[in-house]
């Protein structure tokens, strides 16, 4: 029984130094805010649950959130890879509700499917997303929670660097309006085991954001958004844009012009002026597939240098949303080299 108590004691002591050590040193030991929900099958309330369940949830070391390692951009802004989260765990399907980076693109997707309600004309329900613009640029998604009729309630990640409860007016002004994902009510489907998955270490040197998965749902960019003013919290939040760099030289993309041939739906020759054109369609869900031919290759980094050039025959299926593939706001040999180094890497 003595030893016992020494032991203790022991235990003890050697906890209260180890969390002093940590104190000093500045150290934060973070929740991981495993998902806890149990999925019903109504998949609008599931979802609320599961947002619920990662209130609190706070970003790591240079910028670093499960939600975007989960969805391969770790160190990314990550509002709409919380959302996209979220939906993955409530098992909803993808063509209910598309997995995005970008918030633009995400909107995009509901305003084609016509499920978009522009502020104003809608009253928002739980399950709902809630998209923010200022001057036509979307740069901010969250997840409805309910409305009161004068006020909407919301949970939304990187807010503040972390994920909140967030409220405001109906009236607004950058809340630009509302997507309503198609939503089943049947059996409960539960999600796979959350993987725990322990914050990074910040590197001084840029993290490399151009993996994209070959075959994402649509359109994979960075999301550059800047969060509204704060209604409900006393601080306000810094955002920077992530950004993106290409060290691979002009030389390399015209060394690989020739391999266009061997691509499918590539041109019947090097000359630019025997492109055939296609029918003008902005369905492809590839970032780089500029010809809409559902895949990235050569034939899709020669057209972007073509267009770059000023030679783009007219005619020719230009898709310029999916050219500007790192998202820079304009189309140039940068985006050639990222569009042939994704078509390199799905070869």
């Amino acid at each position: 029984m003595v030893n016992n108590k020494k032991t203790l004691k022991l235990v003890v002591c050697m906890s209260l130094i180890i969390a002093l050590a940590l104190s000093a040193l500045g150290l934060t030991v973070r929740a991981v805010y495993e998902n806890t929900h149990y999925n019903s099958g109504d998949q609008a309330n599931d979802i609320v649950g599961i947002a619920t369940t990662q209130v609190g949830y706070y970003e790591g070391d240079g910028g670093y959130t499960k939600y975007g390692d989960w969805y391969g951009l770790p160190y990314s802004d990550w509002c709409a890879m919380f959302v996209s989260w979220c939906a993955d765990q409530a098992k909803v399907s993808t063509n209910a509700f598309p997995r995005f980076a970008l918030c633009s693109a995400g909107a995009d997707w509901f305003i084609n499917e016509g499920r978009f309600h522009y502020a104003g004309s809608y009253t928002p329900q739980a399950g709902d997303l809630i998209f923010y613009a200022s001057y036509g640029n979307i740069y901010h998604v969250g997840l409805v929670t309910g409305s009161d009729g004068s006020n909407v309630y919301s949970i939304e990640g990187n807010y503040n660097e972390a994920v909140y409860n967030v409220s405001y007016p109906l009236s607004y002004g950058d809340i630009m309006g509302y997507a309503t994902p198609a939503y089943e009510t049947g059996a409960a489907v539960q999600p796979e085991p959350e993987t725990k998955v322990e914050p990074e270490p910040a590197v001084e040197e840029e993290s490399d954001e151009d993996e994209i998965a070959a075959d994402s749902e649509i359109v994979v960019r960075y999301d550059d958004e800047e969060e509204p003013e704060v209604i409900d919290t006393d601080s306000e939040e810094e955002l920077g844009e992530t950004d993106t760099s290409v060290e691979e030289n002009t030389e390399e993309a015209e060394d690989t012009e020739e391999t266009s041939e061997s691509e499918e739906n590539a041109t019947d020759s090097e000359d630019s002026d025997t492109l055939t054109a296609v029918p003008d369609t902005h369905t492809s869900a590839l970032i780089g597939d500029v010809d809409g031919d559902g895949e990235v290759n050569a034939a899709d980094a020669l057209l972007i240098q073509i267009y770059i050039s000023g030679d783009l025959n007219d005619g020719t299926s230009f898709n310029y949303l999916n050219a500007d593939v790192n998202a820079s706001g304009e189309i140039d040999i940068q985006d050639a080299v990222l569009a042939l180094k994704i078509s390199v890497k799905a070869a």
